[in-house]
């Protein structure tokens, strides 16, 4: 039998390949996790997960806790190196990019040019204000410090909140943070989002508001969004979910239900029509 080592030394037996579970039929996948494996002390997190996102496209990730979503969610980031499988990424105009093999130097690099992220708790700087908090991300992803606030200004704008833009953090309601959490995450148009429950600390109405935005500014737009989330209603949003259970995907529950073809896709599932300045706030960034 085969087995796979942890860290006490004791070999536990290695996880089933789980077959692929791909994006949509006929779409270059964005992003293209093989069989991922993530084995923790007596527990394997990731039992061979496969599963790709693509252009156009918002991919939403269930799962009770501890069903390994977000470890999911953070190899796919490249935020956590799995102990086998691969992590392909296809950047626009360049060669393939293989995330899992990147050394810590160069996925920090990936995730300042191509990634952005949005976090439950928003985890934005508290000793600065709403638009030095989106400055700062696009100053670390290239951008000249007068274009960056030029661009946070416009994102503030877009998002309604241009008043506060010189408030700190701990000035604005939880909405209004994670508005500008958003913004900062979409600063630089990164290729592909990934957010963690990001809206799990908010009222259905300003949840609602917040995941409009997050999908006009990235499947919306062409782009790609992976979110981590318990809200079926937020997961309905999306083109198409997954659900996770003891690190693999329950392939009963997995749904597509909107046409995903690398095209910006606005109404239907994704749920983004209608959504006042969409295109605001795409451009501003």
């Amino acid at each position: 039998m085969n087995t796979t080592p942890h860290d006490s030394g004791t070999p536990i037996p290695a996880p089933p390949v789980a077959p692929p579970h791909p994006g949509p039929a006929g779409v270059q996948p964005l992003l293209q996790a093989t069989n991922l494996v993530k084995t923790y002390p007596g527990a394997h997190a990731l039992r061979g997960v496969s599963i790709g996102v693509s252009r156009g496209q918002a991919l939403a990730i269930m799962g009770p806790s501890g069903s390994g979503k977000t470890m999911l969610l953070h190899c796919l980031a490249g935020l956590i190196t799995p102990d086998a499988g691969t992590v392909a990424f296809q950047p626009g105009g360049g060669p393939p990019v293989q995330v899992s093999t990147l050394d810590r130097r160069e996925r920090a690099r990936l995730r300042r040019e191509s990634f952005g992220f949005v976090f439950q708790q928003g985890l934005l700087m508290p000793e600065l204000t709403a638009v030095e908090n989106i400055a700062v991300a696009g100053m670390l992803g290239g951008m000249k410090r007068q274009v960056a606030f030029a661009a946070a200004m416009d994102w503030l704008h877009s998002l309604g909140l241009e008043a506060h833009a010189g408030k700190r953090i701990g000035q604005l309601s939880g909405g209004q943070a994670q508005r500008v959490a958003v913004a900062r995450s979409q600063i630089t148009s990164p290729e592909i989002t990934f957010a963690d429950e990001p809206t799990g600390a908010l009222d259905s109405h300003t949840s609602h508001e917040v995941m409009s935005i997050l999908l006009a500014s990235t499947a919306g737009a062409g782009r790609a969004l992976v979110v981590v989330t318990h809200d079926p209603h937020v997961a309905a949003r999306a083109h198409h979910r997954i659900h996770v259970r003891d690190g693999l995907i329950d392939d009963g529950k997995a749904q597509g239900t909107a046409r995903v073809d690398g095209t910006a896709h606005v109404g239907g599932a994704a749920g983004v029509d209608g959504v006042g300045g969409a295109a605001g706030v795409e451009g501003a960034a």
